[in-house]
């Protein structure tokens, strides 16, 4: 019987096999086109038996979510040439839509299963397909979800597949959680979902502990999320450099920590439901690392946005500077970039050295170095996202308190009390074994020039840390420097091979003064505190109610605002404050005997413990005001003059024989007696 070219075309259309093995079929059959097709599945048996043995290592993956079933599957073939095939993508959808409508226990099961618009099963299909495709075919597993939500993600063109099936209670849409948590899983190829799966085996492989706490109050970081308070030492404490961690991690005594049961937890961009264990019962045996350290908040940098000449725009921080500009706040960005950045690297600090105190501490893992432009927007760096310093500390200075070897200064107040010997300790935190180190020079300087030096020799060195020396400055040395004011002066510490750090510190004059609820008195004159402007007259000083307001922190913000605000609304906890330290007029009559710098430094932290923030109109210029993060953007005074009265939101008759206090007390009665 003879045949055409068309004839060979539409085998090859029925069977997806070759034009040269059609047009041979066609010719030993006589141009019958159904003995034709019989021929071809014959003679794809025998090719399919032939290949059978070659190894498939190539293929793909592919989800498939359908009425309500959700399906993975991978499918081999032997290269990646035809693991991009259309005949072999068409071949793999096709499987992924059998195991979905037809339910096989596995991978024995699909084979017995009809194919997709065929009366043949699977196995019957697979050497046509072998044939056509022309390698190797293998279904190698797959998994099938009928219940809950499920949800598909092919990464690489089905170089990686993940399903993800959540269990939704409420009637909640999950897919975007579900998409989110399936292409985390496909980016770290988790090897467990969570603790509760990982075997004994592998735990016994594991050699260090990472993480940021070993029980509720055993805290092995400096700064938390309201959310997962409490919060750390940095948030909470004033400035000090003699903490460390060693109680956290082998305290002398374990506590019950309340009943177990289930707890919420921040997880990621969202919230976790965990399980808590009644007793904090864990002392790592293993290195103990502490993970995501820092995450202190910067303000923009509105300079950097034209350095995005590429495909990527700056779109989160223009719209940062809209809100400052509808705000009334865009003028000051410069001078709040810089008064944040100064808070924000002086937390860095104290956050790495206090880590770098701690013996039983074998790392940390920084989070971040850079800004971070996702979760809403982090500007947690020193650099920006595009790793380009901002010009807030040099790398040179980094180094004296983030490297292998650190010489740290171990002060219980970076305030003092003029007339008074200024005493400290020393210490080295060395990671090279074989480096050892014979003195410290110890320096008091008063801008460039030296007051005092001394030499000591280290302590005797156990592990990375040596033991803590005692250094004395004696009051004299600085006699010259004082001022009738509070007076900043420098700690230097220098090792012989040039490693150095140091450590600002201010001395505040003894002052003859009271402070009571009525107000400053000395010399027999009083400035008095009134609680609103009809009440002030003469030398007063209101003090507005602190109901609705919110408190004065010294710490700058976590993270990023807009995150965290969401995250603990959704868990009902306590909002952040938000706020990124003081913006401070040096030049205001009320602070000549007290400020020095225009930002926040550790002589505020006694006052700001007394104070609030009240929001004021923005076209009023505070003496004293806290900085706002910029989706709230509020003018936020502390001292700040209103109606032409002065305004004081510190209630420093609750700290009245605080040294710091009682100096910005004398500042405020010099101004206003």
């Amino acid at each position: 019987m003879a045949f055409t070219a068309a004839d060979v075309k539409t085998l090859r259309e029925m069977t997806s096999v070759g034009m040269m093995d059609c047009k041979k079929a066609l010719v030993e059959c006589d141009g019958d086109m159904d003995k034709a097709v019989e021929w071809l599945r014959e003679k794809g048996l025998a090719k399919a038996a032939k290949k059978a043995g070659r190894i498939a290592a190539e293929g793909m993956s592919y989800a498939l979510t359908e009425n309500g079933v959700g399906v993975v599957v991978e499918v081999n073939c032997e290269t990646d040439f035809c693991a991009k095939s259309d005949l072999f993508v068409a071949f793999v959808k096709d499987i992924a839509k059998v195991i979905a409508e037809q339910d096989p226990a596995d991978v024995d099961a699909l084979m017995n299963c009809k194919y997709v618009g065929s009366d043949l099963t699977v196995s019957e299909t697979m050497p046509e397909k072998v044939m056509s495709i022309g390698e190797n075919l293998q279904i190698r597993r797959f998994v099938r979800f009928s219940e809950n939500t499920s949800v598909g993600y092919v990464h690489a063109g089905g170089k990686i597949g993940v399903l993800v099936n959540l269990a939704v209670d409420g009637g909640i849409d999950a897919t975007e959680i579900a998409k989110d948590v399936a292409m985390q899983i496909a980016a770290l190829n988790p090897r467990f979902w969570d603790k509760s799966q990982v075997s004994q085996d592998v735990l016994d492989e594991e050699n260090v502990f990472v993480g940021v706490r070993l029980g509720r109050e055993r805290l092995i970081r400096g700064s938390y999320a309201m959310c997962d308070a409490p919060q750390g030492i940095v948030q909470t404490t004033a400035p000090e450099s003699v903490s460390n961690y060693d109680a956290s991690i082998v305290p002398e005594t374990l506590r019950q920590s309340g009943e177990a049961g289930k707890v919420q937890i921040q997880y990621g961009t969202g919230v976790k439901e965990v399980d808590a264990q009644s007793a904090d019962a864990l002392i790592p045996d293993v290195p103990v690392i502490s993970h995501e350290v820092g995450q202190y908040v910067f303000y923009p940098d509105f300079s950097e946005i034209p350095h995005y000449t590429g495909p990527l725009k700056p779109r989160n921080i223009e719209a940062m500077r809209e809100n400052l500009e509808r705000a009334g706040l865009y003028g000051e960005h410069e001078a709040f970039f810089r008064q944040t950045g100064h808070l924000a690297v002086d937390c860095y600090k104290r956050e790495i050295e206090t880590l770098l105190r701690s013996r039983e501490v074998s790392g940390f893992q920084l989070l971040d170095l850079q800004d971070y432009t996702g979760q809403g927007t982090a500007l947690v760096g020193v650099l920006n996202a595009m790793m380009e310093n901002k010009g807030l500390i040099s790398a040179e200075e980094w180094r004296e308190f983030c490297a292998g070897t650190v010489v740290l200064g171990e002060f219980a107040s970076f305030t003092g009390v003029m007339g008074e010997d200024i005493r400290f300790d020393v210490q080295i935190s060395e990671c090279d074994p074989e480096k050892q180190h014979t003195c410290i020079r110890c320096t008091l300087m008063d801008g460039e020039r030296e007051l005092y030096a001394c030499d000591v020799t280290p302590g005797a060195r156990q592990g990375r840390l040596t033991d803590a020396v005692s250094v004395t400055f004696p009051a004299e040395c600085y006699r010259e420097a004082m001022q009738e004011r509070i007076t900043g002066l420098t700690v230097v510490l220098t090792l012989a091979d040039g490693t150095r750090n140091h450590y600002p510190i201010w001395l505040i004059p003894p002052i003859d003064i009271r402070i009571t609820r009525e107000g400053i008195e000395k010399d027999g004159r009083m400035v008095t505190f009134v609680s609103a402007e009809e009440k002030a007259d003469g030398a007063a000083i209101v003090v507005p109610s602190a109901e609705g307001q919110l408190p004065a922190e010294y710490c700058t913000d976590f993270w990023c605002y807009p995150m965290f605000r969401s995250i603990s609304e959704s868990m009902g906890k306590p909002v952040p404050v938000g706020t990124m330290g003081l913006s401070i007029d040096t030049a205001s009559p009320l602070l000549k005997r007290f400020a020095q710098e225009d930002y926040t430094t550790p002589a505020w932290y006694a006052i700001l413990q007394t104070a609030h923030v009240q929001r004021l109109p923005a076209d009023i210029h505070p003496a004293v005001q806290m900085i706002d993060n910029t989706e709230r953007c509020a003018r936020l005074g502390i001292l700040y003059q209103q109606d032409g009265v002065w305004h004081l939101t510190a209630r420093l008759w609750e700290k009245p024989n605080d040294p710091t206090v009682r100096a910005l007390a004398w500042s405020l009665w010099e101004a206003l007696k």
